[in-house]
């Protein structure tokens, strides 16, 4: 018959429907050992797992003959008793429970019985906190007869007031678990205790305090701490069994089901060591050991498999006898410590130094191996023998980009494979893709990859170059290595791509020495201290060619330290320096020319281009670039020592330069003509021929008339300059349509302005302005201007715009080219005069036309002006007086800068 049987049989023969907690069990053995036994039980009659029964109950067992419950001739605890024979003579069942009695709530008699006998506060509680039973401790704590008790809230006046908050939450935690327990002060000497709080299924408590320190014997030879210890066990933070003395498991606590799962078929009771799956030909050796012996075992084991599933958890195991009083070993508590976190934590950390470690050596390899091919070599074996990998490979595109090399690699294996070049659409998945990925020995297409490698698995991780793919690591597992879990994984994606980062900065770095190396100029690296003085920290190799000194010399911890500002700076230019230091020290970029003063004793002037910003530390960091202007400068002297005595000689220098163009614009109109009718000719010759005439006879034709036009328009302008300068050059003023001549003018230059993409817009505001002056100086005039701004834009548009403004003639030429400095603008129209350097000049000229225009408009009682931004562009602006009887009063007053939607001539290219 079964145990649930048996209690129905026992609830429905009394009578009552009593719940389990009314009823003590316990399981006998053929010895008459206890092998099981519920907390009521031990409660009730102070049995625990390995206790022998009372000889008198023995007697009454034994005398069973059938498996039906039968009522026996004794007590025990005050409990009438049952007992059944389990059958095939392997033991009993013991069943105790309290007759019923009317008068008195269902439970209240079994409990209260011995309760009663308790020296400690106990007392039953309804679901508000009211007292309707309370022993004699409890009433002499709160100094009232155990009556008074009754019907008010005894437990919650007998704990002290500044813990009476936890009894409503040990009532909640009671009612949801079945029991809570927590530490109190309680009576009026504030003695400290544990409360210890039952959940009954009628809504009801049952109380206890326990003061610390005491002696667990109470009447008849009962533990009523037992209960409670039974409790400390189910809610404790270890795992906790007990073993009888045949290895079988009598008792789990609730920890230990959490640790083997909750399943029902994951229970170890009832289970000999033998008949536990999960535990290891080792660990069943140790436990046995401990119930043949009186040694205690402390070891770690991996409980494989629990639950019937693959899941495994890594334990702890605390073992110990239980001996009985005449010192046999009667079974065994056993502790169990879940350390499967703390495991996987610690190899983790591991895993975790050890990747770290590898990153540092890789940093290392980056700082002292700048030679990429020195550092992916190393590179490649450190990640290999911190994963662990059976062969590392490094895998580069071919020249031809089709194809992948292997360029680098590390093996474990005593013969490494040597795979041959492989296709790149082989691995196109893993490029798309952009992450790692494992190829297992399955598909076809994986087996390929994995037979180049002979290997049986192998993670694959595409590397870039400056965000361009570049290759594959490939790291191998042979058969004896496990496949990679996920942290190894983890390890793999963080080493590649420090890998990557570090040779793509190592690459970069060698471009960098080897761009450095190709230019004759020196960069340079200092700090600014707060007096101005300089702290070199960094400077190439070219330093040397172009001061004579060192680059380490001019560092402040070298020994043979040179002072830059005092020792290499020329005495004359030091205020110049000085006052660069300054500005980058305000935060401003800046340059310089100044004069050194070379170690071999020359002077040599340097070009110094520096950007400052501020580092963590407030110091201003400058980098820059210097250059050997020595030559350049000598030229410009000489330029301007010529300019001098020519300005000293200026009428002759016209003269002269009248002469000179007259002379040779005759020769060069002769070889312009001649080149013209050159081509003409050899035209006309190649057709009578049978055969044609090289081109590079053409070719060489027309450079000939293109260069002597230019040189042409070159003489002609310095011809109408010194013309202008010796007042040799007169206008014939006359009525002039300024609209006419703008548009004629707008229109020869549209070509030119349509091959570069420019819009050319003409907006004229009056078609009737004239002008007096001469009408082939005004189209030389526009064609200067319009041809510059042509010329100095390379995108957007050029507006031209005609208006009358106060009895004047405006022409405004604006365009969105290259701008002219603020700087400059005052020598814009003096001859000669250019904005760029003739060494590093973008756009060709001869710096005459601006100054030839400006004459001439002011020999036509005119004005030009400019107005300019760089970058943006520039505005040029032609003004001319309108005679009196040309003035149209209807547009005298107009003004304004914009274009006109409504103007009768607007053009658009």
């Amino acid at each position: 018959m079964s145990l649930d049987s048996l209690l129905q049989f026992i609830s429905s023969s009394s009578g009552t429907n009593r719940a389990d907690a009314d009823l003590a069990f316990a399981e006998v053995s053929e010895s008459g050992a206890i092998s099981g036994i519920n907390p009521f039980g031990r409660l009730a009659w102070g049995w625990r797992v390995g206790s022998q029964m009372p000889a008198d109950l023995q007697i009454a067992l034994n005398s069973l003959s059938t498996d039906a419950p039968v009522e026996l001739p004794v007590t025990q605890g005050g409990l009438h008793l049952k007992g059944m024979a389990k059958g095939n003579g392997e033991g009993w069942f013991v069943v105790g429970y309290e007759p019923h009695k009317v008068s008195e709530p269902s439970g209240q008699v079994s409990f209260r019985a011995l309760m009663g006998r308790i020296p400690q506060p106990a007392l039953c509680l309804n679901s508000s906190g009211q007292a309707w039973y309370a022993n004699e401790a409890a009433a002499r704590e709160l100094d009232v007869m155990p009556s008074e008790c009754l019907g008010r809230p005894a437990l919650a006046e007998l704990i002290a007031p500044e813990d009476r908050w936890k009894l409503a939450e040990l009532m909640e935690l009671a009612a949801r678990d079945g029991s809570a327990h927590s530490s109190v002060r309680f009576g009026t000497q504030s003695s400290i205790g544990v409360l210890h709080l039952v959940h009954s299924v009628r809504d009801e408590f049952q109380a206890v305090i326990l003061t610390f320190g005491e002696e667990d014997t109470l009447l008849d030879g009962s533990y009523v701490q037992e209960s409670f210890y039974q409790s400390f066990l189910e809610q404790g933070p270890v795992g906790i069994l007990y073993l009888d003395a045949s290895g079988r498991v009598t008792f789990e606590n609730h920890y230990f089901r959490q640790i083997v799962g909750d399943q029902a078929d994951a229970s170890w009771l009832g289970l000999s060591l033998n008949k536990i799956p999960c535990l290891d030909e080792s660990a069943r050796a140790d436990l046995q050991s401990v119930l043949s012996s009186t040694q205690s075992f402390t070891f770690t084991t991996e409980l494989k498999g629990i639950g019937g599933s693959e899941q495994s958890r890594f334990v702890q195991i605390h073992a110990s006898g239980i001996l009985h009083p005449d010192g046999h070993v009667i079974g065994a508590a056993v502790l169990m410590e879940d350390l499967t976190e703390l495991i996987f934590k610690n190899t983790e950390v591991k895993r975790l130094e050890r990747s770290e470690e590898v990153k540092n050596t890789l940093r290392e390899l980056a700082t002292t191996s700048p030679d990429p091919r020195i550092f992916r070599d190393a590179a490649v074996a450190a990640i290999g023998q911190n994963l662990g990998v059976a062969y590392a490979s490094l895998m580069g595109l071919s020249v031809s980009k089709d194809r992948l090399v292997e360029i680098s690699s590390w093996s474990n294996l005593s013969d490494p494979p040597s795979p041959e070049s492989i296709p790149r659409g082989d691995l196109s998945f893993v490029e798309s893709s952009g992450i790692g990925q494992l190829i297992s020995y399955g598909s076809p297409e994986s087996a390929a990859i994995c037979a180049r490698f002979e290997c049986h698995d192998c993670w694959i991780t595409p590397v870039h170059d400056n965000a361009q793919f570049a290759g594959y690591l490939v790291f191998t597992w042979d058969e004896s290595i496990a496949t990679p879990d996920f942290a190894k994984r983890d390890s793999m994606r963080d080493l590649t791509g420090l890998f990557e980062s570090l040779y793509s900065w190592i690459q970069l770095g060698a471009r960098y020495q080897t761009t450095v190396a190709s230019i004759d100029d020196a960069l340079f690296g200092f700090s600014l201290r707060k007096d101005h003085s300089r702290r070199y920290h960094f400077a190439t190799s070219q330093f040397a060619l172009l001061t004579g000194y060192q680059p380490s010399e001019l560092m402040e911890d070298s020994s043979r330290g040179v002072n830059w500002m005092e020792s290499v700076i020329h005495v004359d230019d030091s205020p110049l320096v000085r006052a660069h230091n300054k500005t980058l020290m305000e935060g401003h970029e800046s340059r310089v020319v100044y004069r050194i003063c070379h170690r071999d004793g020359s002077t040599r002037w340097l070009r110094e281009h520096a950007t400052p910003r501020r580092d963590a530390t407030g110091m201003t960091a400058v980098n820059g670039i210097i250059s050997d202007v020595s030559e350049q400068k000598a030229a410009e002297l000489v330029l301007l020592q010529a300019k001098k005595e020519a300005e000293a000689s200026d009428r002759g220098k016209t003269a002269f330069i009248a002469t000179m163009s007259h002379e040779i614009r005759t020769p060069l109109g002769a070889v312009n003509g001649f080149s013209q009718l050159l081509q003409k000719e050899l035209e006309d010759f190649e057709e009578e021929l049978t055969t044609d005439i090289p081109e590079q006879i053409y070719e060489f034709v027309s450079a000939i008339s293109e260069r002597s036009q230019k040189l042409q328009a070159l003489v002609h302008d310095l011809f109408e300059l010194s013309n202008i300068e010796m007042g040799k050059t007169s206008i014939q003023l006359a009525r002039v349509s300024v609209a006419a001549s703008l548009r004629a003018a707008v229109e020869k230059i549209r070509p030119s302005a349509e091959r570069k993409g420019l819009r050319l817009n003409l907006s004229v505001h009056d078609n009737e302005l004239h002008i007096l002056g001469e009408s082939r100086r005004l189209n030389q005039i526009l064609d200067n201007l319009l041809s510059n701004a042509v010329k100095f834009t390379d995108e957007g548009e050029i507006n031209v715009l005609l208006k009358s403004v106060n009895d004047s003639a405006v022409v405004e030429i604006e365009d969105t080219g290259v701008g002219i400095a603020a700087s400059y603008l005052d020598q814009l129209f003096e001859a000669f005069s250019q904005e760029e350097d003739w060494r590093n000049r973008k756009y060709q000229g001869t710096g005459l036309g601006l100054a030839l225009v400006k004459r001439l408009v002011e020999m036509m009682n005119g004005k030009v002006s400019a107005k300019s931004q760089k970058g943006k562009g520039s505005t040029f602006t032609l003004s001319f007086p309108i005679p009196a009887p040309y003035r149209i009063s209807d547009h005298s007053s107009e003004s304004g800068s914009g274009f006109s939607p409504d103007s009768s001539a607007f053009f658009r290219a």
